[in-house]
Formats: C-alpha cells, structure tokens, sequence
C-alpha cells in the first residue's frame, strides 16, 4: 500500500504519535531519589513534562507523586504527575487505568512511588493492563533537612 492511499485519519493518528515521544530518543535519567528533593508545584492545569509510555513488561518509573489530573484526554482518563528522575527537569504524566486508579487511589500525595508494569493480564471482564506500586517514601516519613 502507498502512502496517498492511507486514508487521511491515519496519517493523522501516525503525526499524533510522532509527536507524544512514542519513537524518541530514550530520556536521560539520573539517580535523583537517593538524597531527598523537594520542587514547589505548579499550577494544577499544566505540568511541563511528557507521557510515561511503558513499553515492555517490568518497565519502572520511580518518583515523587505530585498530583492527579482528572478527566484528561480523549477517553477523559486520570492523569498522574511524577517528579521523576530525569535529568532534563520535567515531569512524568502517567494515563491512569482501572487497576493503575485502583492502586493510586491508597498513595497520597508528596509520596516517593516506583509504578512498575506487569503486563497484560486475563481478568474476569477481559484484559486489562496490570501494575504494581511500590511505596518508596510516604510523606510523614521525610527526614529532617
């Protein structure tokens, strides 16, 4: 099949993942979170950063949990923001899901996490994409700068 033979949509949706970071450059991460950090938030409507796509099984991101974003993109998902590891100072967002809502909804906020993903899973209603948490550091547990 030619490229003039896609139908307009499709080229569409092929520019739109071009530029969400689905092909670029893997991110420069740092080991931020083995000393405590702290980063004043921004204003709830708007987080520089990008989407955390996890795209093989056991993939991690590790960081404090900033905020949920609610009703966000096409599907009017969840939108969770990480202050991640990355060198370059932006934030990580993470689409939330049904077991991922699940699990974030017990983390409270300014909470160290390290989401990890497990795959695809057989569920009872179909297949849902699984996740675990890892809670790192819980806000009460901060030391003493």
């Amino acid at each position: 099949m030619r490229y003039e033979d896609i139908p307009n949509q499709r080229r569409l949706d092929d520019a739109i993942d071009d530029t969400i970071g689905y092909d670029d450059a893997p991110v420069e991460r740092g080991n931020k979170f083995e000393e405590y950090t702290i980063r004043e938030p921004v204003g709830t409507e708007y987080y520089d950063g990008e989407i955390w796509h996890p795209n093989a099984v056991g993939n991690k991101l590790k960081g404090r949990y900033i905020d949920c974003l609610e009703h966000m993109g096409r599907y009017d998902k969840k939108m969770y923001v990480i202050d991640g590891d990355r060198m370059d100072g932006l934030y990580d967002k993470v689409f939330g899901c049904s077991r991922l809502d699940q699990l974030m909804d017990d983390v409270e906020p300014s909470s160290v996490i390290e989401i990890e993903y497990k795959g695809m899973k057989e569920g009872k209603n179909g297949k849902y994409h699984d996740y675990k948490i890892d809670l790192l550091w819980k806000p009460d547990d901060r030391p003493e700068l």
